[in-house]
């Protein structure tokens, strides 16, 4: 290295000896005076500000939608069997949020879900578990299963009496078409 290019001690920016103000002058005025504006690329940066920021707005609206995707099938997923089925949706995620919160193995394997599935596989299943047994402790929680079993048993009875009237053939055949369908109808469905 030649004396004019050495640095002096261990400061870079001391001057080197030999290094006429010239020189140093010229320098400032070749590369600027450091500030951003004053670089050759500070203009294109610049130019380049508004891809930048749309491309930013961009990947946090597919973040967005994927972390929405992934509640919703989590929300899917506890409400998936009977025991669950009916909770309001906000219900879940509430539960959720606050599963999260007191599992700290819940909330890493949400945040790992992507590099370990299997681990993400059984944090749900295990939420889902919590659920069931926090809908257990919740007053009349088993009326709405008990609501949808009585509603299926009596389905297609009537709350009228089962008609004794003996049938002969001659009224069958005494009877309009229309008087024949209602008869019909009303035998049909238990009247």
């Amino acid at each position: 290295m030649t004396e004019n290019t050495q640095r002096v001690g261990n400061n870079p920016g001391a001057q080197t000896p030999g290094a006429s103000p010239s020189e140093l002058e010229n320098l400032v005025q070749e590369f600027g005076d450091g500030s951003p504006d004053a670089t050759p690329s500070a203009g294109i940066l610049k130019d380049l500000r508004p891809v930048i920021d749309y491309a930013r707005q961009e990947l946090d609206r597919q973040s967005r939608e994927k972390l929405d995707k992934t509640v919703d099938d989590t929300i899917s997923f506890i409400t998936s069997i009977d025991a669950s089925k009916g909770w309001p949706k906000r219900l879940v995620r509430g539960f959720l949020e606050a599963y999260a919160i007191e599992s700290p193995a819940f909330k890493k394997a949400f945040d790992e879900r992507e590099q370990n599935t299997a681990g993400w596989n059984s944090a749900l299943e295990t939420a889902r578990a919590a659920f069931i047994e926090d809908l257990k402790g919740v007053p009349g929680s088993s009326i709405r299963s008990d609501l949808e079993a009585a509603t299926a048993a009596v389905r297609g009875t009537s709350n009228q009496p089962a008609s004794t009237e003996a049938i002969s053939a001659a009224s069958l055949f005494a009877k309009s078409d229309r008087e024949f369908e209602d008869f019909k109808l009303k035998h049909a469905a238990g009247r």
